[in-house]
């Protein structure tokens, strides 16, 4: 695949793997890495740990970019922890960059960006759902008197590997997550109010959530956290999103469906 790459003429002096200097990179050639790509924010803090680019896509959905020059194995954990901080303040994040078109009704993506992808990485990486997942490797150069940021994305594939099966996990798995138990039970009863609604509606849960299907049309989306559930659903042909914490706010929904508001 052909690599991507940026071009920055105030560091044609100097060549370094420093954080900095490569976020700056980025920034300036992010449009590169991905068409459409617009960077919120970089370097925020969030749960405790440096994230150090917030952007968003052409489709509305955050991207949460992480990098890694070292090729310290502790970016998988960052990222996870940066992914369910936005999962769980999805409101406040559109509410503060409400200027930007940013689709609540879709889970983030996660980029990461290292300086060397080892074996032991891929295949801890492989662990996880990957189709949330992007890696990159990258190379930092001087080149025609300028430094390049050469990006190498990387393609997942067992083939190298002892073949590994890993079951998707069942909707228990998923609901059993939720530790309030009337949530719990909440969440279960809007699973089965739709499909006593729709006889040919299926429940699907290997994308790492709970996604009501009709065919190959996605009803409803819902992400499960500990003291709460997130539902996507389609309202009078527009897709809204609800944090549900509570019994009022799931009842609601469920008055939704039985009056024929969903599509």
């Amino acid at each position: 695949m052909e690599e991507k790459k940026f071009f920055n003429n105030r560091f044609n002096n100097m060549i370094s793997e420093d954080r900095e200097e490569i976020v700056r990179l980025l920034k300036e050639g992010i449009a590169n890495l991905e068409r459409g790509l617009r960077i919120l924010d970089c370097n925020l803090i969030i749960a405790k740990r440096p994230l150090d680019i917030l952007a968003v896509d052409i489709l509305g959905e955050l991207v949460i970019i992480e990098l890694e020059p070292k090729g310290d194995e502790t970016v998988i954990l960052r990222a996870l922890e940066h992914f369910d901080w936005v999962i769980n303040n999805m409101n406040s994040v559109v509410q503060k960059y409400r200027k930007e078109k940013i689709d609540i009704t879709l889970a983030p993506r996660i980029i990461i960006i290292l300086g060397n992808i080892s074996e032991n990485f891929v295949r801890k990486l492989t662990y996880i759902n990957t189709t949330k997942i992007e890696l990159y490797e990258y190379e930092l150069k001087k080149e025609d008197g300028l430094n390049r940021l050469n990006l190498k994305p990387y393609a997942f594939s067992l083939s190298n590997h002892k073949k590994i099966e890993i079951s998707k996990p069942r909707l228990e798995d998923l609901l059993d997550y939720i530790r309030v138990l009337p949530l719990r039970q909440l969440c279960l009863k809007i699973i089965r109010e739709i499909r006593s609604l729709n006889l040919n509606a299926l429940v699907d849960t290997s994308k790492g959530y709970i996604e009501i299907q009709n065919k190959e049309e996605s009803l409803l989306r819902i992400y499960p956290q500990p003291d709460f559930f997130w539902i996507s659903f389609s309202s009078q042909g527009k897709w809204q999103g609800i944090k549900v914490k509570d019994i009022k706010s799931g009842e609601e929904i469920l008055d939704k469906l039985r009056e024929g508001k969903f599509r």
